[in-house]
């Protein structure tokens, strides 16, 4: 007997001199695509703790679901912990358009999207009710979701106002009131107007729409009342400045005699030939930053990319944001039928939309075409006239034209021809539109 006893002793002895591994966890149920945590672990000797060290080996695939195991070893011990890679995430739908839904409003309700953590194709039932849909969505590991629709069948949809964002009429023309709605309901809607003054300069017309249903819609309208230009005037132009070599002497030339003009200007020259045909009184204008056809016409996106490119140059030349613009060619000019078709007719709409003007010319110097100062003189002078205004287009670029300009001032004013500049409230010059 006491043999055995001893021999118990012993196993027991010897168990309690060998190593234990004891861990936080002996199973790990991890959710698919989680990060492992590996749990801790002591080695024990005689119950107690050690700072003994093991090697882990671990297989686990947190992307797959599945059965695997870390293994601690120490010496000839290993120890194992059991871990479960499972889905545990549930389904979810994703709606195209409002969650509820609004038959009246005609709102594709019928398409979804479900998405599911693991599985690719997922179980779906739709359930149809009086007043509600049900969605029952199901993935391979069990995991349901249930979602409902609200049916609603009221007009909540104001009507869609449909009017410019800028008008422009000359001074003493009526408001052509050509504005409607769109509404959902088919029926037909009164766009009510506000009576306002159309002295020359900018208003807001306030436009409301009241469907039958008591929705109610609003739109602010810029009605931009323009002053027409005078009868007998000059109105001379400047394009493709400001010239290094030519344009302080054109602004010599005007300044002696008392005169203003109105300069369409770009990228080129100095900031500081800019800064004094401001300073002197001129006004300007825009005529893009580049100036280059291919650019410019090659699509909407690239001519106001452009257009905003001198703006923001003249404003940070002069504090002032211009309105005014002046087409590279003209409105009427056929070459951007080389990069876009219809570009012009589009642009044109527009700009004025945006809240531009656009200034062609009556008057064509011809000093772009390379004449000589004579021919430049009598194109200009022959074409004067005391019954219209008279828009010249010069270019301030031009050796010629800076050569010749005092000759030609000196005959208007001979001839008792007055000057102006093109003002923000000044009625449009425009040609025919040909692309």
């Amino acid at each position: 007997m006491k043999k055995v006893l001893f021999i118990i002793l012993l196993i027991f002895i010897i168990y309690l001199a060998m190593p234990h591994i004891i861990t936080d966890k002996n199973k790990v149920y991890l959710n698919v695509h989680e990060k492992l945590i590996v749990p801790n672990y002591k080695v024990k000797i005689f119950l107690l703790n050690t700072n003994k060290k093991t090697v882990i080996t671990e297989n686990v695939d947190s992307d797959k679901l599945g059965t695997y195991y870390i293994n601690y070893k120490y010496g000839i011990i290993n120890h194992l912990v059991l871990v479960k890679v499972v889905d545990k995430t549930h389904p979810y739908i994703e709606f195209c358009g409002p969650k509820n839904i609004n038959l009246f409003d005609n709102t594709d309700f019928l398409n979804y999207k479900v998405h599911d953590n693991y599985d690719t194709n997922i179980n779906v039932k739709v359930k149809k009710y009086k007043d509600k849909y049900v969605y029952i969505l199901k993935d391979k590991s069990g995991n349901k979701s249930i979602v409902e629709r609200k049916i609603t069948n009221e007009d909540t949809l104001a009507p869609l106002i449909v009017a410019p964002s800028n008008i422009f009429i000359n001074e003493g023309e009526g408001l052509n009131s050509n504005f409607y709605a769109i509404d959902n309901s088919k029926e037909k809607i009164k766009v009510e107007e506000k009576n306002i003054d159309l002295g020359v300069g900018r208003h807001i017309l306030v436009l409301k729409a009241k469907d039958s249903k008591g929705n109610v819609s609003e739109k602010k309208v810029n009605i931009n009342v323009l002053k027409k230009l005078k009868k007998g005037y000059i109105y001379l132009t400047f394009d493709d400045g400001p010239g290094d070599l030519t344009t302080p002497t054109v602004l010599d030339t005007l300044k002696e005699r008392g005169i203003h003009a109105t300069f369409f200007v770009t990228g080129n020259g100095s900031d500081s030939l800019i800064r004094r045909e401001y300073d002197e009184g001129n006004s300007i204008g825009l005529h893009t930053m580049s100036h280059i056809y291919s650019n410019v016409y090659k699509d909407p996106k690239s001519y106001f990319n452009d257009l905003y490119a001198v703006r923001n140059r003249v404003y940070n030349i002069t504090g002032m944001k211009s309105d005014i613009i002046r087409f590279p060619g003209g409105s009427s000019n056929t070459i951007s039928k080389h990069y876009k078709l219809g570009i012009m007719s589009y642009l044109t709409k527009e700009v004025e939309d945006r809240g531009f003007r656009y200034y062609d010319w009556n008057i064509n110097s011809g000093d772009a075409e390379g004449k000589s100062k004579e021919k430049i003189y009598n194109i200009v002078t022959s074409k004067l006239s005391h019954n219209r205004p008279n828009i010249v287009l010069f270019h301030d670029t031009k050796k010629n034209t800076m050569e010749i300009l005092p000759s030609i001032l000196d005959y208007a004013i001979s001839n008792g021809y007055k000057f102006d500049t093109i003002k923000e409230n000044d009625a449009e010059v425009k040609q025919r539109i040909f692309n």
